[in-house]
C-alpha cells in the first residue's frame, strides 16, 4: 500500500494517479486494516448582515473579505492560538490566526481548494515536475516596511529544511507539516550543507538525495525569482507550498528572532492584509488593517479573535451581538440556527476521516473474517445521521468522496448487514446467539 501511495504521488496525470488510489481503496476493503466511518464536517455561523462571510473546507477563512458595515469584526473560535508564527504549528485555531497576517508563495481561493497566486505571481515547472520556479510579486512589503525578495523565501524554507540552521527553533522544534509534506530535514546528524551567499543571492543545496527528503536545493536566481529543485517528481508541490505553515518571513526579522515562535509572536511581521496590533493572552488577538498591503485592502479596519471551548457559549455570544461569527456550532443547535433569520450557517465539507483501526497482529483481529464481521455490523449511516454535525458524510474511501483523484466510488464499502456479520463470526469460530 505504501508503494502504491508513493507511486501515485509521483504522477501528474489524474487518471493515472486514480488507478493507484483505486488499488489502495480495494486493498483497504480486502484486508480491512481499518473501517472508514465518516468524513466529519463542521460549519461556521455569521450574523446575516456580514457580507463576504463563508466557510472554508480547509478551515482557513479569509476575514479581510468580510464586512458587517462597522469598523470592527469579532470572530469567536474554539481555542486560543498557540503562537502567531505557524511554521511549527498543526492546530486549526493557531493556523487561522496566522493566516490573517502572513502569506505563502501560493494560496487557496477564498472558501475553496483551488490554488491561486499569492506572494508569487506565477510559477513554472519542468516536464519532469522536479523543478519549480516562482516569480515573486513586485511591490510587496512586510508590516515592518521591509521589501519582499527571493532571499526571504530561501531563508524561510532553509529555517525549516536545515536542522542545523540557527533559525530552526520554532515552538516545539518538530516542524511536523514540513516533515509530512517534504520529508526529513538535512543536517539532522552531521552538517553536510550550509546556506551559501553568491553575489547576494542565497541558496541551500543537499549534497545528495540520500537523506530521504524531497528537496534537493532552493536558490534565489535573482531578487524576484526562486527555484526549488526536488529529488523526485511532485505534482502536488504547488498545493503544498500554498499551505499557511509555509508563509514567508522577512529574512532580517527571522535572523533577529532566530526563528523562535515565541519571539516572533511577540513581534509578528508578515505581509498579509492584517497586522497584529495586540495579543492579549487568555482573552483576544487584535488585528488592524495593513495600509501597505499589496492586494485588495481589508474591508473591515479592525478584526478581533476571541475564543471559547463551549459551543453553547460561542452561540450565545453571537446571538447577543457580542461577536459576528463563530466556528463549530454544536450539532444540537443547527436547527435553531437555520430557523434564525439573523444568522447564516455555512457548512464545511469534511476533509478529515474518522475510522476504526485494527491491530491485526493480535487475536481475534488477526482473523480477516472477524474484521469483516465487524465491518458488516456497524451501521455507519446511522452514526453519521445521529452523531455527526452538518456537512458530514459516510466515508467509503481513505479520502472524502468529492476528492479526485483519491476517492473510489467504483469500490463500494461493505454494507450494514447484521445477519452477514453473525455468519462470518460463526465461520471464524465465534458463534453469536
Amino acid at each position: 500500500m505504501v508503494a502504491e501511495i508513493r507511486a501515485a504521488g509521483k504522477l501528474s496525470d489524474p487518471a493515472a494517479r486514480q488507478a493507484h488510489y483505486d488499488t489502495i481503496n480495494q486493498m483497504l476493503k480486502d484486508y480491512l486494516m481499518m473501517i472508514p466511518v465518516a468524513n466529519g464536517g463542521s460549519s461556521t455561523v455569521f450574523a446575516a448582515n456580514v457580507e463576504g462571510a463563508h466557510s472554508s473546507p480547509l478551515g482557513n477563512e479569509v476575514f479581510s473579505v468580510m464586512s458587517n458595515g462597522t469598523d470592527t469584526l469579532v470572530w469567536m473560535q474554539n481555542g486560543e492560538p498557540n503562537a502567531l508564527w505557524c511554521s511549527d504549528e498543526t492546530d486549526g485555531e493557531t493556523l487561522r490566526a496566522c493566516e490573517q497576517a502572513y502569506e505563502p508563495l501560493l494560496a487557496f481561493e477564498v472558501g475553496g481548494t483551488d490554488v491561486i497566486p499569492a506572494l508569487a505571481e506565477s510559477y513554472e515547472a519542468n516536464t519532469e515536475l522536479t523543478e519549480y520556479t516562482f516569480k515573486l510579486r513586485q511591490g510587496v512589503t512586510f508590516h515592518n516596511g521591509a521589501t519582499l525578495d527571493a532571499n526571504d523565501v530561501v531563508a524561510t524554507y532553509a529555517s525549516l529544511w536545515d536542522a542545523a540552521s540557527p533559525n530552526h527553533i520554532g515552538r516545539t522544534g518538530s516542524f511536523e507539516y514540513f516533515g509530512a509534506f517534504f520529508g526529513g530535514p538535512i543536517n539532522a546528524e552531521t552538517v553536510d550543507a550550509e546556506l551559501v551567499d553568491t553575489d547576494g543571492m542565497l541558496s541551500l543545496t543537499a549534497p545528495s538525495c540520500d537523506y530521504g527528503g524531497e528537496f534537493s536545493s532552493i536558490a534565489a536566481v535573482d531578487a524576484s525569482t526562486v527555484k526549488f529543485t526536488l529529488c523526485y517528481p511532485d505534482p502536488a508541490f504547488p498545493s503544498k507550498v500554498a499551505f499557511s505553515v509555509f508563509s514567508i518571513l522577512d529574512k532580517d526579522h527571522l535572523d533577529l528572532t532566530k526563528g523562535d515562535s515565541v519571539a516572533i509572536s511577540d513581534n509578528p511581521n508578515g505581509t498579509g492584509p492584517y497586522k497584529v496590533k495586540a495579543w492579549n493572552r487568555g482573552d483576544s488577538v487584535v488585528f488592524e488593517a495593513f495600509d501597505g498591503y499589496w492586494g485588495e485592502k481589508a474591508k473591515t479596519p479592525n478584526l478581533i479573535f476571541r475564543w471559547s471551548e463551549q459551543s453553547a457559549q460561542r452561540l450565545l455570544e453571537l446571538q447577543s451581538g457580542n461577536v459576528h461569527g463563530i466556528d463549530n456550532p454544536g450539532p444540537d443547535d443547527i436547527a435553531s440556527i437555520e430557523a434564525d433569520a439573523n444568522l447564516t450557517l455555512y457548512p464545511r465539507n469534511g476533509f478529515n476521516i474518522f475510522y476504526i483501526g485494527f491491530n491485526n497482529t493480535i487475536a481475534p483481529f488477526d482473523n480477516l473474517l472477524v474484521r469483516q464481521a465487524i465491518a458488516y455490523a456497524i451501521d455507519r449511516n446511522r452514526i453519521v445521521e445521529q452523531y455527526y454535525p452538518v456537512g458530514s458524510s459516510v466515508s467509503d474511501s481513505f479520502v472524502p468522496a468529492f476528492v479526485y483523484p483519491g476517492a473510489s466510488p467504483n469500490v463500494p464499502w461493505l454494507e450494514f448487514d447484521q445477519a452477514k456479520a453473525r455468519e462470518l463470526l460463526t465461520e471464524a469460530g465465534y458463534p453469536v446467539k
